[in-house]
């Protein structure tokens, strides 16, 4: 047997490492791409399944998913990035984009689209688009978007209360005549059906007129404390305090029942959410149900919503750059986002295809009214882009809004406390990374 020279084993070694090999049959050069991903089981069989096929058709070319719980994702994916380990390609929510862009960990993708006629950006909706943006640089593909604009609504509780179903264009006043209707006590007074539970207090800021901060896309400084935000965030915990007709997170906590079992068993007649939890209500076999528009406030033109949404990147650190561009456009691309839409759970990113009566509008059968999360789209508002947006919602918002369900303060109060922090947080950001944060 030849005997291999220290530098031909050194170089093997050497391109291992880097992800590259050879194909013992066709002696092809292959480049191994890793894909950090924190999709759920629906997802994840939809990437191992087109991955597969996919690899077959591209010998040069293999692709490694590698998924992480989604409370873990972000932190692990920075701490690799930091180490020199990070993989080539990740799925990008778009609440992680500010922290990934923060660390200087994406490459921009503009060469790749403006040289690949596979890709035509004007397919993708425009808004995702700006919030993966920086300067004229895109770093991620969308992938989906999901703005949080549903109310699920049980249409046998509407039926026996009596009461129509909602209209996209209904507005607070009806919304609150419905949750009062749909509130059902026994004779000892105790709550067995409420009519609402809903966790996203933006969306009553936002439709209220208000906003979190004075832009999303530079923030500078928290603005809760307009007239307009605190008036949002008022109607939001009367619905508890004032008209009992939603259950505090500390009452469903104590109860030991998240909002979307709630929904599900018929504790809960609406609930406001996003359409990821489609897939889920679908296994209801006790009641019919559907989705409305998030109420307007009187006399304005339309709602406005918090909204989530996703993308992929390729990761700086990447040595194969053409390879994992290759990746993005599979994972970003049509076929995955016609399978992912099939679930219920994902609004595709491609416009086309969220227009599809056969791809997103009528598959799965329900909710019937898809056709308003396209709409919503226009009017959803996106989280701050701050890298410690994160420790802002957790640690400073939060923690005075559990104060304002439990009664030892009022809104004005709580907000008289965020604002300074969240304010100073911002610019503590800014501080950080000047040069990234420079728009």
């Amino acid at each position: 047997m030849r005997k291999r020279s220290p530098a031909f084993l050194f170089v093997l070694v050497f391109l291992s490492s880097c992800g590259v090999q050879r194909d013992t049959e066709t002696g092809l050069r292959q480049t191994t791409i890793r894909v950090a991903h924190f999709g759920g089981i629906h997802s994840t069989e939809i990437f191992d399944e087109i991955v597969g096929e996919w690899d077959t058709q591209h010998p040069h070319i293999t692709v490694k998913l590698e998924r992480t719980v989604g409370s873990q994702y972000l932190t692990k994916l920075l701490t690799g990035y930091a180490s020199g380990s990070a993989p080539d390609v990740c799925w990008v929510e778009n609440h992680h984009m500010p922290a990934l862009f923060g660390k200087g960990a994406l490459m921009p993708l503009n060469d790749f689209i403006a040289s690949d006629p596979a890709i035509d950006i004007k397919e993708y909706w425009p808004e995702e688009i700006e919030r993966f943006t920086v300067n004229g640089k895109l770093f991620a593909l969308p992938n989906d978007t999901a703005p949080v604009a549903c109310i699920y609504y049980n249409k046998s509780a509407f039926d026996k209360a009596g009461l129509p179903y909602p209209q996209d264009d209904w507005d607070w006043n009806a919304f609150l005549h419905a949750a009062k209707k749909l509130t059902l006590r026994d004779e000892e007074g105790h709550v067995t059906q409420y009519g609402f539970a809903g966790w996203a207090w933006q969306s009553w800021v936002y439709s209220r007129g208000g906003r979190m901060v004075d832009d999303v896309q530079n923030p500078r400084k928290c603005v809760l404390d307009s007239p307009e935000a605190i008036a949002g965030l008022e109607f939001f915990f009367d619905l508890r305090r004032e008209h009992h007709v939603m259950p505090a997170p500390t009452e469903m906590s104590a109860l030991g029942m998240a909002a979307t079992r709630m929904f599900s068993s018929g504790k809960v007649a609406m609930f406001n959410t996003g359409i990821w939890n489609s897939s889920f209500f679908n296994k209801i076999r006790d009641f019919d149900w559907d989705i409305a528009m998030f109420p307007k406030y009187p006399g304005t033109d339309h709602s406005r919503f918090a909204t989530g949404g996703s993308g992929w990147g390729v990761l700086k650190t990447t040595r194969h750059p053409k390879e994992a561009w290759e990746v993005v456009k599979l994972m970003g691309g049509e076929r995955i986002q016609t399978r992912l839409a099939g679930t219920g759970n994902f609004q595709p990113a491609i416009m086309r295809l969220a227009r599809s009566k056969d791809i997103w509008l009528k598959c799965p059968p329900k909710p019937a009214n898809k056709q308003l999360l396209n709409e919503a789209v226009a009017y959803a508002i996106y989280d701050p882009f701050t890298p410690n947006w994160n420790e802002i919602s957790d640690m400073v918002i939060q923690p005075e809004f559990d104060k304002v369900w439990l009664g030892r303060q009022s809104v004005e109060e709580a907000v008289a406390r965020i604002v300074p922090r969240f304010t100073a947080l911002l610019a503590e950001a800014r501080a950080d990374r000047p040069d990234s944060f420079r728009r």
